[in-house]
């Protein structure tokens, strides 16, 4: 089978939606089929704004073969004058003009956006025998649905829908979701929010996710946390409370930061670890921390991969702060690590996490640290939590099965070249 994949990134950017697709486009190609990525030249979320940030790194490779999977990706352009003149000066974007011009994504000048990607649309989609969408809403999912209906192609889509969150909740979003020939979720609660949303029950096949990397060693690991620790300033003492994913707003980092002086209050050797790709916004939150908070709270950046592994055995919370998630492999790779987990109440999350661990009231500080310094307070708790979530990793999330259910709805879409 010819499948073509359509995403807004693929790694090494950094994002559950990217890991899912390569995941699958990857284990595809093992499997015979001729793999094919569509995607931009993206890293930073900041350079989905400002084009112009692009130039300060290496460009990744325009054309390549990652595990058996043709990869092309395309210089993004920003084709609104407004942006343009936005991307000339970082310094002059905040939250509040994100979020007036992030309505214009309802058009098709949302970013990414790429000329070339537009070009060659069309010929990609008329070879292939299925075209995969990803993530909602960028402008490549409109694009990708109209060109395989164009060619009458079967289309289907891996949304990652945020529930509640309006540029998901746009009608030319909902009404793609609702005419794929199939809809792969990630969660149960996925599926019914879509259900509810006049997608077609008999449409939507739940997948689950999973980690690519189950084998994890925290034995291995205490050396490269030592050095972590180090490079940190921080004592072998301190017990970190961590979070790890992208740094932006819809994370629910805001509430995290707010929690911190309370859990430092009852806990005074508790710090905050924050690791992951940055934004704009968040330098901003890092500069409006008090004083008293700046040597508590670690911007950990970007980690390689046995750092991240030793982070997550060196943590003794995890905390997934975000209300709309669709469902955040943190989780899985902190119980991986035998690391308890603190989520915020959401229908997806709290579904996910279940027994394996605590929930906190969505966006409430208060919440969080209390919920935070019970984990730390009862080490009994906290181990078994830790150990119910490892149970639950390791017996219901696998890429063996997420594969198995995609291949089986996608073989009876394309009968003839399965």
């Amino acid at each position: 089978m010819r499948i073509l994949h359509l995403i807004q990134r693929y790694p090494p950017a950094i994002g559950g939606s990217e890991n899912w697709a390569a995941a699958l486009a990857a284990r595809q190609a093992h499997a015979g089929h001729s793999v094919e990525v569509m995607t931009f030249d993206l890293l930073g979320e900041d350079e989905f704004w400002h084009p112009r940030l692009r130039n300060d790194r290496i460009p990744l490779p325009p054309d390549e073969v990652v595990e058996g999977v043709h990869v092309r990706r395309y210089a993004p352009v920003d084709l609104n004058p407004l942006q343009l003149s936005r991307s000339a000066s970082p310094a002059l974007s905040s939250p509040k003009l994100d979020s007036v011009f992030a309505g214009v994504g309802s058009s098709l000048l949302s970013p990414p956006q790429s000329l070339g990607f537009y070009r060659d649309l069309p010929t990609s989609v008329r070879s292939a025998d299925l075209v995969h969408l990803h993530a909602v809403p960028y402008p490549h999912v409109r694009a990708g649905y109209t060109a395989a209906r164009a060619f009458r192609k079967p289309v289907v889509i891996t949304p990652h829908f945020h529930e509640g969150e309006p540029t998901h909740e746009r009608r030319w979003v909902k009404r793609i979701l609702a005419h794929c020939d199939a809809v792969f979720t990630v969660t149960g609660w996925e599926k019914r929010t879509l259900t509810q949303r006049g997608v077609p029950e008999k449409n939507i096949h739940i997948t689950g996710n999973a980690l690519t990397n189950e084998a994890m060693t925290c034995e291995k690991a205490r050396p490269i946390a030592a050095e972590l620790r180090a490079r940190w300033g921080i004592s072998e003492n301190a017990r970190l409370v961590s979070y790890l994913g992208r740094k932006v707003a819809a994370k629910g980092i805001e509430t995290l930061l707010g929690a911190a002086p309370h859990l430092i209050a009852e806990h005074p050797d508790a710090r905050i670890i924050l690791a992951g790709p940055g934004s704009n916004w968040f330098d901003k939150q890092l500069a409006g921390l008090p004083p008293t908070m700046r040597s508590v709270v670690v911007d950990a950046g970007v980690l390689e991969e046995e750092e991240k592994e030793a982070l997550l055995c060196e943590s003794e919370v995890v905390v997934v702060p975000g209300t709309n998630e669709a469902f955040a492999i943190v989780i899985l790779e902190a119980w991986a690590a035998g690391t308890p987990v603190l989520a915020s109440h959401t229908g997806a999350l709290a579904e996910v996490v279940g027994d394996g661990g605590l929930l906190f009231e969505p966006g409430h500080t208060a919440s969080l640290a209390s919920q935070a310094a019970t984990l730390l307070s009862d080490e009994a708790l906290a181990k078994r939590l830790a150990r119910i979530g490892a149970e639950k990793a390791q017996g219901r999330y696998s890429w063996d099965q997420i594969a198995e259910v995609v291949e089986r709805v996608c073989a009876r879409l394309v009968p003839a070249a399965a």
